[in-house]
């Protein structure tokens, strides 16, 4: 079947997915990628990518090649378990290039030995264990990495088609900015009254709260055990975001509230493929919603609850799901602009600011990935007469000062002490 770039496009509506602006436009809702995880698994006893350009990440990325899998005997083979690997893939599928990406800062998973990263994109091997493959983890966080970077996600599925790929979870998320279909209150009531059908056992209920405050910080419902192909997932995000984004969201955002559905192994396989093939990816979807679950008005006369009357907020979302399309630079992107925007315009007044202050650089963990990123890109914007105003506030503070070659240094070194302090 030919790809129809148009039912493909990330591309919003005019009226639906609107991110919100300094113009206060009003947010709807909107579907998006939420998780990517994919094991690159080998061709018989080796996965061996062939590409002409042995140099590929280096002075000119664009020597890349095309490349196809081969056998062991191949003059150009390499083990699916080698650094090399690594790096082609992120910059194959990430354009991510050798100098940015982070060895063991973050602890692999799921028996597998190293962990390479790119803020919060993952590669995963098991040097030991060829047979275990390249496990790739693009948790929520690293999807909207991929739409900084301007990741088409067609793109990105149709590279990876070249591969011996497995697919071991995708998630869909709905993201809703209004109270008109599910809020909890209204799902948590369903489930009280035994008004829901579904192919699941059992739904489960958590609630987190803060200790401190005594406030309740969000409550999340799953239908689907953590072992099953297919789970849903309801929680009020705005909740979630104030809590573990320090409070970083517009205050005209009356509700937001998410519906995670994850689909593992067979099931995240056949999301991706209907993604790239089904001429309506949204009746796809649809259609697993109607058959796992629903919400219904009790009728007490008829003992059959599948004949009971949906309940008009899930009718209504059910019906809008048509409509609702995926949304290339989430409400989440804003916070990633926000950044972005400190980064260019208030840098440089930040970073003389911590040198000006800062007593060693025996620093914990977190700071030290925040201090990286920081004196990365901004160090090139301080120049000879910031370090004289930057040392005279020092010298007054009782501090040593600093030299240009001491922060050029500490750029160089900042990997091996945030993987140190990892492994303490």
């Amino acid at each position: 079947m030919e790809l129809d770039n148009k039912k493909l496009s990330l591309t919003p509506p005019t009226n639906r997915g609107v991110v919100m602006t300094n113009n206060c436009e009003e947010l709807s809702e909107y579907m998006l990628f939420d998780w990517l995880q994919f094991t690159i698994l080998p061709l018989g006893s080796h996965c061996i990518p062939r590409y002409l350009d042995d140099k590929f990440i280096g002075s000119n990325p664009e020597n890349i090649r095309d490349f196809y899998f081969s056998d062991e005997s191949s003059n150009h083979s390499i083990y699916i378990n080698s650094f090399d690997f690594v790096r082609f893939l992120f910059f194959h599928l990430f354009r991510v290039t050798l100098d940015d990406i982070l060895i063991n800062v973050d602890s692999p998973q799921n028996g597998y030995e190293v962990c390479y990263s790119y803020r919060n994109i993952k590669i995963m091997q098991a040097p030991s264990r060829n047979d275990m493959g390249t496990h790739v983890l693009i948790s929520g966080n690293a999807c909207r990495v991929l739409e900084e970077l301007n990741i088409s996600y067609k793109d990105l599925f149709l590279k990876l088609l070249k591969f011996n790929c497995n697919y071991t979870r995708v998630d869909i998320s709905f993201d809703v900015f209004h109270n008109r279909f599910f809020t909890m209150s209204k799902v948590e009531s369903a489930i009280k009254n035994v008004e829901v059908v579904t192919k699941f056992r059992n739904s489960v209920q958590f609630t987190k709260d803060n200790l401190i405050s005594k406030d309740n910080i969000g409550k999340t419902i799953w239908f689907g055990s953590r072992t099953s192909d297919i789970q849903f997932v309801f929680y009020d995000k705005k909740k979630e975001r104030i809590y573990n984004a320090n409070n970083i969201i517009d205050d005209k955002l009356k509700y937001w509230y998410r519906l995670e559905c994850r689909f593992k192994n067979e099931k995240a396989s056949n999301v991706i493929y209907n993604y790239l093939y089904n001429e309506d990816f949204n009746l796809y979807i649809k259609s697993i919603l109607n058959n796992y679950l629903s919400f219904r008005n009790k009728k007490i006369s008829d003992s059959r609850r599948s004949r009971w009357p949906l309940k008009s907020w899930w009718s209504e979302f059910l019906e809008t799901t048509d409509k609702i399309q995926f949304q290339s630079k989430p409400i989440e992107y804003s916070i990633t602009k926000k950044k972005n925007w400190l980064d260019r315009v208030a840098s440089r007044s930040q970073l003389s600011v911590l040198l000006s202050s800062i007593e060693d650089f025996n620093i914990d963990i977190a700071t030290s990935n925040y201090l990286y990123d920081y004196f990365k890109y901004s160090v090139d914007k301080i120049n000879d007469k910031d370090m004289e105003i930057i040392n005279e506030y020092r010298i007054k503070q009782g501090l040593n000062p600093v030299q240009y070659e001491d922060i050029k240094s500490y750029i160089s070194d900042i990997k091996d002490i945030i993987i140190e302090k990892k492994q303490e």
